[in-house]
């Protein structure tokens, strides 16, 4: 059974958002007034990226185990448009998203255990 892609799309899409805020704070060093007016002109989108996550549950890892050579290519052509970027930067872009997606799911199941035990 094909599962498509579409959820893998919004892991992508929260990792750009949250590689956004990192490159904000980094480009503005030490200017903590100019890193607070960045940090919160990016939580509403933050916060869309994270529950369209959330809310694709386990679809994402459906998705990713079913994930065949086209749709890869697919999802890094996607990342390549929405960034203007190509080939293998694109791709470790959609690696790097993966990755952070999967910490960020195993340690909120690690808090949300510790706070309902």
């Amino acid at each position: 059974m094909k599962y498509g892609i579409e959820n893998l799309k919004k892991v992508v899409d929260l990792g750009i958002e949250i590689a956004a805020i990192g490159e904000h704070l980094i480009k503005n060093g030490k200017d903590y007034q100019k890193n607070m007016i960045d940090l919160f002109g990016h939580v509403p989108a933050l916060f869309t990226e994270i529950q369209a996550v959330v809310a694709a549950g386990d679809a994402i890892p459906a998705e990713f185990k079913d994930i065949d050579a086209v749709e890869a290519a697919e999802l890094v052509s996607y990342v390549a448009s929405k960034l203007t970027v190509e080939g293998e930067k694109a791709q470790k872009i959609v690696e790097a998203s993966i990755d952070l997606a999967t910490a960020m799911i195993v340690k909120g199941s690690k808090l949300y255990f510790a706070i309902k035990l």
